[in-house]
C-alpha cells in the first residue's frame, strides 16, 4: 500500500490563494471552523499555545465525522474541488447546508503557519500526515506528496479531526479574547455547533451573540424581516432576516461599524452601510443580515476571501438597493428613538423647564440660530444632552430677563421673576423698587422716610437747606463729572420711583373698584428697562461716589 498522499495543485495557486489571502488570523481560522461544521461536528476547539514572547502552536480540534485515507487523497487534498457539484451534493450527511464552496479553505492554514499537521479519525481508523509550506514551494510540478505518519491505524478514539499549526507566522502574542470576538463577527452557527477559543489551559471563550457585541453599549435593536422590506423590494420578502443594533456612543473601531452579510451562517460581506446611511449614523450601527439565498445560486457571487460580495454583478443590484432602503429606514427609526430619549434625559435633568414654553419665549432674533444648534445636537446624539445644556446656559429660560445682568438682590428675589413669567410686570417692578428703597434706607439710616423723600433728600444735587452738597473731595473725579453723575443718578431714581408709584396708584384704584386695573400698563420691554435701571441704582449705591454723597448729606444734617 502506498504510504504517501499527493497534493495536486499549481504552486502559484497556493501562494496567491493561501498565504496572500489569509494573512489575518481570524480569516484563516474561519475556514477551519467552516470545514468542521460541514463535517457535522457539534464542537470545535481552537487552542492557542503561547508564551510571553511568541505563539508556539495553534491546535484546531473538532468532533465531526473525520476523514478516511481515501477522503484525504480524493477530497481534502484536491485544491479547488467543487464539493457541491459532486456526489455529496449541497448538504452534509446529517442534513446541514454546506458552507464550503470553492475548495480553497484548506489553503488558509498556510497563511497562518508554515507547518500543518493533520490527524483525523473515521470509523475507528486514524490517519495523520504533515505538510510543510517550504516543500510545496520547492515543488517543480503540480503535485507534492506527504508521507503518512499514521496510516489507517486502528484506534478506540472518537471520530474527528485535529489540525496543529506550528512555525506560526505571527510574531506577537495573540489576545485570545479579542480573537474570539473577531471570530464571533464572522460566523454564527447557533447553539447546535459550539466554537470555543482558549489559551492553553487558561481562559476560554465560546462564540456567541453576546460576545459578538462585546464592549459595545447597546442602546437599540431593530429587527430586519418582511415588515422592514419596502414594497418595491417585495421579491426579497421571506429571503432576508437579521438584526441591526445601535450603540449609545460611536463605535471605537471601524471594523465594528456597519452591517455584515451572512449566508449559511458564514460572513460573505464585511460591515458596510451599502451606500446608504449618513456617516454619523454609520458610526453607531452594528449588526447582521442573513441572505442564504445567495449561496443557492449557480453562480458564485462571493469573493474568494469572503470579505465582500461581487457588487459589480448586475444581478446583485436589486439586493443592494433593498439593503440600502432597509438601513435608511432603520436610521429614521434610530433618530426618532434618540430624539425621544435625549428629550426625556434633558427633561429629567432640567425638570423645571417646560421646553415648549421655552421655545415660545426665545427672542425672535435668536430663534433661527438656536434652531440650527438644536439640529446640530440631533446630528450628534451622543453629545445632544451636552449641547442642549450648553445652549440653555447661554440662552436660559426667559433669556431676555437673565441677559439684563440684573443686580443680585433682584435676582435673589424669586417673586420678581415669578411675576415676570406671569407677565405681571407692574408687580415685578413694585417689588424691585421696594428692594431699592430698603437699601437706600440702610445706607442713609432713614428708616421711616418714603422713597420719593429719600431721593430728594439724599440724591438731589442740592441739600434740603439749599447748600451745594456735591463736593466729594476724596473721590478722584472732576467736579463737573461728579455733578453730572449725581444728577443722572437722581433722575433715574426719580423715574423709577414714578413708575413704581404708577403701579401703586392703579392697584389702589382697582381695590376701590374705580377702574379696571390691568397688568399690562407696562410691556415686557418696559419692565426689563426699568428693572435694569433699578439694578443700575443698586450698583451705584454700592460705589464710593454715591455712598460718600449720601454719608456727606447725612453728616450735614
Amino acid at each position: 500500500m502506498n504510504d504517501s498522499l499527493p497534493l495536486i495543485f499549481d504552486p502559484r495557486t497556493i501562494g496567491d490563494l493561501g498565504i496572500k489571502m489569509y494573512t489575518r488570523l481570524p480569516h484563516g481560522l474561519v475556514e477551519s471552523i467552516s470545514n468542521a461544521y460541514d463535517a457535522d461536528a457539534k464542537k470545535i476547539t481552537i487552542s492557542i499555545q503561547q508564551d510571553k514572547n511568541s505563539v508556539k502552536s495553534i491546535e484546531i480540534e473538532d468532533d465531526g465525522l473525520g476523514m478516511s485515507r481515501e477522503d484525504l487523497a480524493k477530497r481534502f487534498l484536491i485544491v479547488g474541488r467543487k464539493r457541491r457539484k459532486e456526489e455529496e451534493g449541497d448538504t452534509s450527511p446529517n442534513g446541514r447546508k454546506i458552507t464550503g464552496r470553492k475548495g480553497l479553505g484548506k489553503l488558509a492554514m498556510f497563511g497562518i503557519a508554515n507547518i500543518v499537521e493533520v490527524r483525523t479519525i473515521k470509523n475507528g481508523k486514524m490517519n495523520m500526515f504533515q505538510m510543510d509550506w517550504r516543500d510545496i514551494e520547492k515543488s517543480q510540478d503540480d503535485k507534492c506528496s506527504f508521507k503518512l505518519i499514521e496510516n489507517d491505524v486502528d484506534t478506540q478514539m472518537s471520530s474527528g479531526t485535529k489540525i496543529t499549526l506550528t512555525e506560526v507566522k505571527r510574531k506577537t502574542k495573540i489576545d485570545v479574547k479579542e480573537l474570539a470576538v473577531s471570530l464571533s463577527r464572522r460566523v454564527n452557527f447557533g447553539n447546535d455547533f459550539l466554537v470555543v477559543v482558549k489559551e492553553g489551559d487558561g481562559n476560554e471563550y465560546t462564540l456567541s451573540n453576546k460576545l459578538r457585541v462585546e464592549g459595545i453599549d447597546i442602546e437599540g435593536e431593530f429587527q430586519v424581516g418582511d415588515e422592514q422590506i419596502p414594497e418595491q423590494h417585495n421579491v426579497f420578502k421571506g429571503k432576508i432576516k437579521g438584526i441591526i443594533k445601535t450603540a449609545r456612543s460611536p463605535l471605537p473601531r471601524k471594523d465594528m461599524q456597519g452591517v455584515s452579510l451572512f449566508a449559511r451562517n458564514k460572513l460573505v460581506n464585511e460591515p458596510t452601510a451599502f451606500g446608504s446611511a449618513s456617516s454619523n449614523f454609520f458610526r453607531y450601527i452594528t449588526g447582521e443580515i442573513h441572505i442564504d439565498f445567495i449561496e443557492d445560486k449557480e453562480e458564485d457571487m462571493v469573493a474568494t476571501n469572503r470579505r465582500t460580495l461581487d457588487w459589480d454583478n448586475e444581478e446583485l443590484k436589486p439586493l443592494e438597493d433593498c439593503l440600502k432602503d432597509i438601513i435608511n429606514g432603520t436610521e429614521k427609526k434610530w433618530r426618532e428613538m434618540r430624539k425621544e430619549s435625549a428629550t426625556k434625559k434633558i427633561s429629567e435633568k432640567l425638570s423645571s423647564i417646560d421646553f415648549k414654553k421655552y421655545q415660545e419665549n426665545i427672542p425672535d432674533d435668536k430663534k433661527e440660530p438656536l434652531r440650527s444648534l438644536f439640529l446640530l445636537a440631533e446630528e450628534h446624539p451622543d453629545r445632544e444632552e451636552k449641547i442642549v445644556s450648553d445652549v440653555l446656559e447661554i440662552v436660559p429660560e426667559y433669556a431676555e430677563f437673565h441677559w439684563r445682568y440684573l443686580h443680585k438682590k433682584l435676582k435673589k428675589e424669586n417673586k420678581i421673576l415669578a411675576d415676570y413669567k406671569k407677565k405681571d410686570y407692574t408687580s415685578a417692578l413694585t417689588k424691585a423698587w421696594e428692594i431699592y428703597e430698603m437699601e437706600l434706607k440702610k445706607v442713609s439710616g432713614e428708616k421711616n422716610m418714603s422713597g420719593a423723600k429719600l431721593i430728594n433728600e439724599y440724591l438731589s444735587k442740592d441739600s434740603k437747606d439749599g447748600k451745594d452738597c456735591g463736593s466729594l473731595e476724596k473721590v478722584p473725579l472732576d467736579k463737573a463729572v461728579k455733578n453730572d453723575l449725581e444728577e443722572s443718578n437722581f433722575c433715574i431714581a426719580r423715574g423709577c420711583c414714578a413708575a413704581a408709584n404708577i403701579t401703586r396708584h392703579h392697584e389702589t384704584a382697582t381695590k376701590k373698584k374705580e377702574v379696571d386695573f390691568s397688568k399690562n400698563i407696562f410691556t415686557d420691554k418696559d419692565c426689563l428697562d426699568i428693572l435694569s435701571s433699578i439694578s443700575h441704582l443698586l450698583y451705584r449705591l454700592e460705589t464710593d461716589i454715591i455712598k460718600a454723597k449720601i454719608q456727606e448729606r447725612t453728616h450735614t444734617k
